[in-house]
């Protein structure tokens, strides 16, 4: 969740690290109330977990207040709404997670990408940066509800899962600076129809490589 943010924070303008900001606090506090619910402390979750939703809407409609054109919210929306959608994936009240809602909210992340990157808002630098982060963050998600359905919510996995994104990072900026590099000196920038190219074979590259 922290990768998939820090996307929409590299690419987002003075609004969306506003409202993304807010977001994040409100969304601190829905996965604080969902902590003390799993604790039987259902009084003290119900307001913290309301607290925290009512922080999420005032994070998306500062943002909607503050954008500086329908441009920039057209390209920024998704990702102020798929946080919140990969924050529910991975903080659930019951079971371990759906990866359904993994793929929809990084998707709604990326696609923020992909709008920067047609609108030409971002260098293509931080346009495949973001690419492989986001590509991290999906990956991440998968792997920690596999962990939590196999060892269970409870257990300690953050070791695991520590190491897992750090190969997945690695490969993906090694990706990344390799297609970026060849590109660069074949064409001098590398353009958007190239961008989107690198994307798909990134993550297609990851998916051959998850065991």
């Amino acid at each position: 969740m922290l990768v998939a943010s820090g996307v929409a924070l590299v690419l987002g303008s003075g609004a969306v690290r506003t409202g993304m900001a807010i977001e994040l606090a409100g969304l601190a506090g829905i996965a604080a109330g969902f902590t003390l619910w799993r604790r039987g402390r259902k009084r003290w979750s119900l307001v913290l977990a309301g607290l925290g939703f009512v922080g999420c809407l005032v994070g998306v409609v500062a943002f909607l207040g503050r954008a500086p054109g329908p441009s920039a919210a057209i390209q920024s929306l998704p990702a102020m709404l798929g946080v919140p959608v990969l924050a529910a994936a991975l903080v659930p009240v019951r079971g371990s997670g759906s990866r359904t809602l993994v793929k929809l909210g990084v998707g709604s992340v990326f696609l923020t990408v992909l709008l920067a990157g047609f609108f030409r808002s971002a260098a293509p630098a931080v346009l495949l940066g973001a690419t492989a982060a986001s590509v991290v963050a999906w990956d991440a998600g998968e792997q920690a509800i596999g962990l939590g359905e196999q060892l269970g919510r409870s257990a300690t996995t953050w070791r695991l899962e520590l190491v897992h994104v750090g190969a997945t990072g690695l490969v993906a900026v090694a990706a990344v600076g390799g297609v970026y590099a060849t590109r660069t000196v074949a064409t001098g920038t590398p353009s958007f129809a190239g961008f989107t190219a690198t994307a798909v074979a990134l993550l297609l590259l990851v998916v051959a490589l998850r065991p």
